[in-house]
């Protein structure tokens, strides 16, 4: 069949308030309802606004593209490997890089803020500002030689002295 087999119309039936929207986005919810004359946002789903449909499709943008350039590097690559990274790339709302100003410098640790790129402004800074690093992830203790606090070396065991049949 060609041509226009039909036509409707869709009203959304939920509704976001201005200030929601302008809370995801960090501004002023009153002064940006105001500013717009706009007080509510008609959605599709309660959770459905842009701010949430925007990052699912940066989220999907990321995962097609590097999918394809892996299969197109004839590398095989688990598509779950690629969400995990998609998914931490979009956790905050906004896509982030993985390089030294995206997910690895934002790394809580300032030993596995180092390892990746530029370690002596890492370290400079961190002895500055006093930081001070659990060593609660597994770049950090690898680096330092000890058990990673993972599977086998998370567990904690001591053998009692003196033990007698």
């Amino acid at each position: 069949m060609v041509g226009i087999v039909g036509y409707g119309v869709y009203i959304p039936r939920y509704r976001i308030k201005t200030e929601e929207i302008a809370g995801v986005w960090g501004e002023d919810g009153p002064a940006m309802a105001s500013g717009l004359g706009v007080f509510e946002k008609s959605v599709p789903g309660p959770d459905e606004d842009v701010a949430t449909i925007s990052t699912e499709a940066a989220r999907n943008a990321i995962v097609n593209e590097i999918y394809s350039t892996m299969k197109t590097q004839k590398a095989d690559v688990d598509i779950r490997h690629i969400t995990l990274l998609a998914d931490a790339m979009t956790a905050d709302g906004e896509v982030v890089s993985i390089g030294r100003h995206g997910l690895s410098g934002r790394k809580q640790s300032v030993l596995a803020r180092a390892a990746f790129e530029e370690t002596v402004k890492h370290l400079v800074n961190a002895a500055i500002n006093g930081e001070e690093d659990k060593l609660n992830g597994i770049v950090e203790n690898i680096l330092i030689g000890q058990p990673v606090p993972l599977g086998t070396g998370l567990v904690k065991l001591r053998m009692k002295q003196g033990f007698n049949e």
